[in-house]
């Protein structure tokens, strides 16, 4: 199967192929999920990092929160800072590899696993230090990934999903997860009203925990907490998701 370009990220996610995941129903659940792991108290200052067309900041903005919603697309940001207006959300454009916020936030969010995109974990790396040097002493991370436990038990190399969302219809999806680079590619068949066919291709590193515990503690943050789910459940080899709640890394005293 032939993998996406390196940058595949800049061109791939738009709202036909984000339809076909048929998230809508979800992000209400995912919200509150994000109050709770985080225990956040309104109001408080949050960045969403990676936020698409803004679904998460929206909602965090209606509970009363600040939100400042980060990402590459530039349509997205435009379509999500049209939906905000009237809101306590903000949107830009950026990098999340080159984040210039310092201390700004007490929360940093990044949620249906907008991470291991890059090429290189030196590249992740840049993220996780830019998510350190934006957080407020006290404040937390939480990062949603595949759980690479799960995956490992449950691999399928084809399925379908199927969406009542939007221009999509269903999803074919074919897998390939190569064990010594820990990435896994997915070559998705989108099939939209109106009979058009569209292909589509990604790939992200999957991180374990242990990997994950790693590159934190590298970045200057120390894993708090770990679950299986936004309803707070166990993670262990059944559970889909794995959301890690990161705090900053005390700094060492000298003397």
């Amino acid at each position: 199967m032939p993998g996406p370009r390196p940058d595949w990220w800049k061109t791939h996610f738009d709202p036909e192929t984000l339809s076909g995941y048929a998230l809508g129903a979800k992000t209400a659940a995912e919200v509150r999920g994000v109050v709770r792991l985080l225990g956040l108290g309104a109001p408080a200052d949050i960045l969403d990092l990676g936020c698409g067309l803004g679904r998460h900041s929206l909602g965090l903005a209606a509970l009363g929160h600040r939100v400042v919603g980060l990402d590459w697309s530039a349509a997205f940001v435009k379509a999500a800072a049209k939906s905000a207006r009237g809101t306590s959300a903000s949107f830009v454009r950026g990098d999340m590899r080159r984040l210039r916020f310092r201390r700004r936030f007490d929360a940093v969010i990044n949620l249906f696993t907008s991470f291991g995109y890059f090429d290189t974990e030196a590249e992740d790396l840049s993220v996780l230090r830019g998510v350190r040097r934006a957080l407020r002493p006290g404040g937390s991370f939480l990062i949603d990934l595949l759980n690479k436990r799960w995956l490992l038990r449950h691999f399928t190399p084809t399925f379908w999903q199927r969406s009542a969302d939007g221009k999509v219809l269903r999803a074919f999806n074919r897998l390939s997860f190569d064990r010594r680079s820990s990435r896994l590619s997915n070559e998705r068949t989108l099939y939209l009203r109106g009979g058009r066919v569209r292909l589509t291709r990604l790939q992200f590193k999957v991180y374990s925990l242990t990997a994950m515990e790693r590159l934190l503690a590298a970045a200057g943050l120390s894993a708090a907490a770990v679950w299986g789910g936004f309803d707070a459940r166990p993670c262990d080899g059944e559970s889909f998701r794995m959301i890690i709640r990161a705090k900053l890394r005390p700094r060492p005293i000298f003397c």
